[in-house]
């Protein structure tokens, strides 16, 4: 069963159940694993000790194009020291264009909660305008922001982050990911590295 869009008000544990209560219903299982930030699972689960671990924004920018995009690859990294945005990725590559109109994700770390989207959406057709990119209609579509997407490693945050797991899992539960388990992989090459080093300690 998915239950999607329903904030979780508190987690109890009975014996070996957890007890999920959300606005509307009470969900009961025997294994819970925890993705969401340590912070908050911690809140969820009656721990008022959380620690103060920082995180970044992202914005998600949502662009149609119409011209020459001056490059054939269907991810793009920004390597350079000018520009705002991280990556971005071609959609249309893998699912066909839309009314002629190619269309494509941009990310952006944002700096401070409520960074203005358009000023992120110009310096981004500036920046790619600028060496040559996007020569053509760029078009803002729409965006999403997503909250605690990539753990800032501050002075202590490592340790403080190993606690917090070890106290979810002394309760029973499984922190994972890049927020639960305040573990940021920065590239494929890291994450082909961790994956080998895994399965090696099962062989």
């Amino acid at each position: 069963m998915f239950v999607l869009g329903e904030p979780i008000i508190s987690i109890s544990k009975a014996g070996n159940e957890f007890k999920v209560c959300t606005k509307s219903r009470v969900l009961r299982a025997r294994r819970l694993i925890g993705t969401i930030p340590l912070r908050t699972m911690l809140s969820l689960c009656g721990f008022d000790d959380a620690p103060q671990l920082t995180s970044v924004e992202l914005a998600s920018l949502f662009f149609s194009f119409k011209g020459d995009r001056g490059f054939d690859h269907s991810i793009l990294y920004n390597f350079t020291l000018s520009g705002r945005w991280k990556r971005l990725t071609m959609f249309s590559d893998y699912y066909g264009a839309a009314d002629g109109r190619e269309y494509f994700c941009v990310e952006v770390n944002m700096r401070i909660s409520g960074d203005e989207i358009n000023q992120l959406a110009d310096d981004f057709t500036t920046i790619t305008h600028n060496v040559g990119l996007f020569r053509g209609e760029c078009r803002l579509e729409g965006y999403q922001t997503t909250r605690n997407a990539y753990p800032v490693y501050t002075t202590g945050a490592s340790e403080a982050a190993r606690r917090a797991i070890a106290k979810l899992r002394d309760f029973g539960i499984e922190a994972l990911g890049r927020q639960g388990g305040f573990d940021y992989l920065p590239s494929a090459w890291a994450t082909t590295i961790v994956v080998q080093n895994a399965l090696s300690t099962k062989s």
